[in-house]
This record gives C-alpha cells, structure tokens and sequence, in this order.
C-alpha cells in the first residue's frame, strides 16, 4: 500500500473531480463565447471605471437601465481604455454576458486540453493501476 495509506481513493477521486469541475467549468464558458459571437447583440456602453490589476482586469459600464456591470479582458488590452470611452460590446440577453467584439478561447482551450488529458490518464490509472505507462510514477502515485 502506498503513503496515502486508506485515504488513496478518496484522494485520487476528489482530484479527478476536480478535474472534471476545471473541464466542464471551462467547457461552459466556452459554450457561452460562442453563443455570443453567433446570437449576441451589438451595444454601446460608456465605460466608468477600468481595472488593471494582473490577470483581474475589468472594464466597468452601466448598462440602458443604469445597472453596473463589467466585461473581463486580457491585461495587455486593458491600458488601451480610459473611463468616459464609449466601446462596442456584444451582448447575450439569455444570460445578461457581455463580451468584447474580439473573444479569446485560448484560456478555455489550454484548460480544457490539460484537464481533459488529466482526466484520461486518470480514468486509465483507475482502470489499469499496474499499467507499464504508470511505473516511472508508482512512487507518487
């Protein structure tokens, strides 16, 4: 038995869900990326505040009936933007989501390809735990 000792599965299967959360999770916002570009609708929106703290950048708006909303963006694109600027967004009324015009899968994708090739050698430790593919990690795992 390994150093995990009894508690081995439920380690090994609390980080296969979260596997599957990161997946599905990611899979999701992907989806609603999508649906944006292909069903959303053009507004304009006067920005009131910009965030540019790292991977955390926001732009801040009110939207027709004054409510306060914001749309996340890459971090290199948040220093083009100044409060009082007036941008175009698109707009999913099934979900209240705004994006910007030029959407970006890449993080959607890069998670999603790691975890789903995660959750594939997962499934396959738990199907063949004596597996060759598995020796050079029988220490860790």
């Amino acid at each position: 038995m390994n150093s995990y000792g009894k508690y081995s599965k439920i380690i090994k299967g609390f980080f296969l869900l979260m596997l599957l959360f990161f997946f599905f999770g990611s899979y999701y916002n992907y989806r609603m990326k999508v649906e944006v570009i292909a069903n959303g609708i053009a507004v304009k929106v006067s920005i009131f505040d910009v965030s540019c703290v790292g991977r955390l950048s926001n732009l801040w708006f009110r939207d027709s009936i004054n409510i306060v909303h914001h749309v996340n963006l890459d971090p290199s694109e948040c220093l083009k933007y100044n409060p009082g600027d007036t941008i175009s967004l698109l707009y999913n009324a099934k979900n209240e989501i705004y994006y910007l015009p030029q959407v970006s899968f890449n993080e959607e994708k890069g998670v999603m390809l790691f975890s789903g090739i995660a959750i594939l050698l997962s499934v396959i430790y738990f199907i063949l735990p004596n597996s060759k593919l598995f020796k050079p990690f029988s220490r860790f795992l």
